[in-house]
């Protein structure tokens, strides 16, 4: 972590540099038009901005982007508000004001949940992992780490994958876990070259390097560190390529060293040297020197060991490098040891004690501040929690709205339905009624036409009662005519509306499905799973009764579309996909098929034939033993027969009469809605068929036969 955070301090370095040559400029032309306008160009230069006095002045910094976030919050823009949030988060953490820090990444978290701003969440957990790892709570990293980089493959951003697989990789090292810090390493190094991006990959090529040093595994850590140094001779200028070299030269001084070639280990240490002189960067200098002084230490050269020992404590001390201190004082103590100079072995293991217990005490202290982060943010939970808890009371009010709308809907339909039939006897009356008028007519023209050959005197007057009658009869045809044409309209008016009523019901039934699933999945407590399951049921059998109705609706309007099409094959591959159904999962279906030649039919009243039958054998299955459904089906001369029969516990006899009506349950421990043999039954009349009950009890079958069509 010590050779990334390196690397990252130079190049912001740099980057300031750069930005200073031309910052006036840059802040002039932002100002203007953070003034001259207004929504998101206005939000973007106070955004730009906070981004350049970062480097140089935190307070305006944070001015600038709380001036983006008010006109963010005007024009409601959820992701320039997330965006700013984490910004500010990071400056507050720049500043070591983790508490304040970790309240803007948490509100940028969750507005880019709740907005579903997959790009701003990714920024959010990835600034979570980094937060947490810089206050040594290495778990919460790797969870946040891990939820940016599930929604960065969600999202394919190839070079955004690597950094977070680089930084797990440098936290997985932290916790001594070297094998999984090789694996995250390695994978990001593999995704830089597939992208063509072999710059990038020099950096987790080098914490590979440091990794495997840490392992103990020299010669693989050489390895990776070599194929480092390649790299920047190829791709990088001369103006960042000391930011590498000096930590790969003192890693692999320090390898070197481990591998006990001390002429290596001191001349890569000696080139580190020269180059962080120059980077004045005195965290490696520090470094350089301790291995120059463990060299000298293992070449017993003890007086020039405390020489390089002085050079390295002294820059340790400037930076208040602990580590390094700490590691400078117990290479004291050996040289002293070794020397015999007991006093002064025993004057840097003092230090070297008191510095131990120092570095313990800030520990202790930084797991005091992070436990009451962990309660800022359980308390952050909480809310939360509250909030879906009032959202819950909402949705179970508005879920009763719809089961009585529902239910006020299927009363309306099934009026309609009588309304319907009601219309059409009418209707079938009246012709009757103008039938038999028209056969007296005939009868009474036959008379007139008899008596003209006896009653010539009144031939006249029988004439024109004649012509009376007729347009009598003709003004009665025109009006049944008149009515018969709104009886239609108001036919076509309702279908219309069952029609657009079913589907628009469908589409609030379906949310509430979804809303219901996603409840399942977030509840934790047992009454709230039930009542999720509850509503579950609810809603699948309200969807099961609307889709049955429009089922219903469709046949009994619908003229049959016949087609020639194999029977026997369009069977077998119907009940296939009935198998599938969860309420016939348990049932055998076994088939008796004697065809001779392809079929003359309607498919889609064929498949609800089956389907219907299937289904309502299913709601009277026994709860032990075997239960299965025999469908036969014989190809006659002049028909098709099909007997359905099951084992089920079958019906009483009184309800006979009503097997075939609408909404009929023959049992109360029977499921379904009713709907399945009054649909059958449509589906059959529509084909000229006839559909009986043979047995009502013990096994229970249906017999159907439907006549042989002919293609017009």
């Amino acid at each position: 972590m010590f050779f990334k955070k390196f690397i990252l301090t130079t190049l912001l370095i740099a980057i300031q540099f750069s930005i200073f040559a031309t910052v006036e400029s840059i802040t002039d032309s932002l100002m203007n038009v953070a003034e001259q306008s207004y929504g998101l160009p206005k939000i973007k230069a106070y955004f730009d901005l906070s981004y350049i006095y970062q480097f140089n002045d935190i307070n305006i910094a944070i001015e600038y982007d709380e001036l983006a976030l008010e006109e963010a919050v005007k024009i409601e823009d959820s992701l320039w508000i997330a965006r700013i949030y984490l910004d500010l988060g990071y400056i507050k953490k720049y500043e070591g004001d983790y508490e304040t820090a970790l309240k803007y990444i948490l509100l940028g978290k969750k507005i880019s949940e709740s907005a579903k701003i997959k790009e701003i969440q990714a920024i959010a957990y990835h600034d979570l992992g980094i937060f947490y790892y810089d206050l040594s709570l290495y778990d919460k990293s790797i969870e946040y780490y891990h939820k940016s980089l599930n929604l960065k493959k969600e999202l394919n951003q190839q070079k955004k994958i690597v950094t977070t697989l680089n930084n797990l990789g440098l936290v997985f090292n932290t916790l001594k876990d070297y094998d999984n810090a090789i694996k995250y390493l390695k994978e990001a190094i593999e995704i830089r070259y597939n992208i063509n991006d072999s710059i990038e990959a020099i950096g987790p090529l080098v914490n590979l390097g440091v990794v495997y040093k840490n392992k103990g595994e020299y010669h693989i850590s050489i390895q990776n560190y070599k194929k480092a140094l390649n790299l920047l001779d190829v791709n990088i200028f001369d103006g960042h390529k000391n930011v590498y070299l000096e930590v790969v030269y003192s890693g692999l001084g320090e390898v070197y060293l481990g591998l006990n070639d001390l002429d290596v280990a001191k001349e890569y240490t000696e080139k580190a040297i020269k180059i962080s002189e120059n980077t004045n960067n005195l965290n490696v200098l520090s470094a350089c020197y301790q291995t120059l002084a463990k060299i000298k230490y293992k070449d017993k050269r003890y007086k020039e060991s405390i020489e390089l020992l002085k050079r390295s404590q002294n820059l340790a001390e400037e930076v208040y490098n602990k580590r390094e201190m700490k590691d400078n004082y117990a290479l004291y103590v050996n040289v002293y040891e070794k020397l015999n100079k007991i006093d002064s072995a025993l004057y840097y293991q003092k230090k070297y004690t008191e510095l131990q217990e120092s570095i313990f005490n800030e520990g202790l202290a930084r797991n005091v501040a992070n436990l009451q982060i962990a309660l800022q943010e359980a308390q952050e939970e909480i809310a939360e929690k509250d909030i879906s808890i009032t959202k819950q009371s909402q949705l179970n009010y508005f879920l009763f709205i719809i089961v009585i709308l529902t239910i006020a809907l299927v009363g309306l339909i099934y009026r309609n339905y009588i309304v319907t039939n009601l219309a059409n006897r009418r209707l079938s009356e009246s012709k009757s009624e103008i039938e038999l008028q028209k056969d007296d007519l005939e009868r009474k023209n036959k008379q007139l036409a008899e008596a003209q050959k006896t009653i010539r005197d009144q031939n006249s007057l029988l004439l024109n009662v004649n012509a009376d009658l007729e347009r009598a009869v003709d003004d009665r045809t025109k009006e049944l005519a008149r009515s018969k044409e709104g009886l239609m309209k108001a036919v076509h008016e309702l279908d219309l509306f069952i029609y657009k009523a079913s589907h628009d019901l469908r589409g609030p039934i379906a949310t509430m499905q979804g809303i219901v699933n996603l409840g399942l999945l977030d509840a934790r407590e047992e009454s709230s799973l039930q009542y999720f399951q509850t509503l579950q049921k609810i809603s699948a059998n309200l969807n099961d009764v609307l889709f049955q109705l429009i089922e219903v609706h469709e046949a009994y309007q619908r003229d049959a579309i016949l087609e020639r099409f194999d029977a026997e094959e369009f069977i077998k591959t119907a009940i296939a996909e009935f198998q599938l159904d969860d309420r016939l999962k348990e049932i055998d279906i076994r088939l008796d098929i004697n065809m001779n030649s392809k079929w003359v039919s309607d498919r889609k009243l064929f498949k609800l034939i089956l389907g219907s039958m299937l289904i309502n054998a299913s709601f009277y299955k026994k709860t032990r033993g075997e239960s299965y459904i025999l469908i036969k089906v014989e190809q006659k001369e002049k028909s098709l027969n099909l007997s359905i029969e099951d084992n089920g516990y079958g019906i009483q006899d009184q309800d006979i009469p009503k097997v075939f009506s609408l909404f009929f349950k023959g049992s109360p421990k029977s499921g379904g809605t009713g709907l399945e043999i009054f649909a059958a039954k449509i589906a059959v009349e529509k084909l000229q068929g006839d559909i009986k009950l043979i047995r009502p009890r013990g096994n229970m079958s249906f017999m159907i036969e439907l006549p042989k069509l002919k293609l017009v």
